[in-house]
């Protein structure tokens, strides 16, 4: 499958939108959590999902859509590790930044990730992704040029959360056995 890479902002804006409201309307629990990060944190609104066993949480930041998502249980004010992130540019298309949307020949939109993970640990990352990833992989063009992307969901799919769930947990598993694998 050729997807064709969303670049326009008010489409971006629009798809965000509905990825946003789709999974809110299907999580459990609403809390405020600290999220922590490589070189910080924040204080930010999480939603959880008790079916899947996972949380995500929105921001917009400087140049993307900012979509964080776990898989440990938030629990009063507690501090969250990120699992991934499904982030998705304000506009154009910037290969830096995971998340795209892609728009096949029937209309209908994808949401796809390029492989780049990370945990501040050797040897986690694009390639380990690239090696152990199980899912369904498409091509996207990006005008310049076509790549390799998981697709992660049809973004009206009534399985989204479901989708979503199969993703990170994907991502859990790579990462774990990549921090395994670095140890003596």
């Amino acid at each position: 499958m050729l997807l064709m890479a969303v670049s326009h902002e008010k489409e971006t804006e629009n798809y965000q939108q509905q990825f946003k409201n789709q999974l809110i309307a299907r999580s459990g629990r609403h809390t405020d959590c600290f999220i922590g990060y490589k070189g910080g944190g924040e204080k930010s609104d999480v939603f959880w999902f008790d079916k899947f066993g996972y949380w995500v949480s929105f921001n917009e930041l400087e140049n993307r859509y900012w979509n964080a998502f776990g898989v440990t249980r938030p629990e009063g004010k507690s501090n969250l590790s990120i699992t991934c992130e499904l982030n998705f540019p304000l506009n154009g298309i910037n290969p830096q930044i995971a998340g795209a949307f892609g728009k096949a020949d029937d209309g209908k939109i994808y949401i796809v990730h390029r492989g780049t993970i990370g945990s501040g640990r050797v040897g986690i990352g694009r390639d380990l992704f690239m090696q152990e990833y199980k899912g369904r992989w498409v091509d996207l063009d990006d005008i310049d040029a076509v790549s390799r992307v998981a697709l992660v969901s049809e973004l009206e799919s009534p399985n989204l959360a479901d989708n979503i769930a199969n993703f990170i947990k994907q991502i859990h598993q790579i990462k774990e056995r990549g921090i395994s694998s670095c140890r003596p």
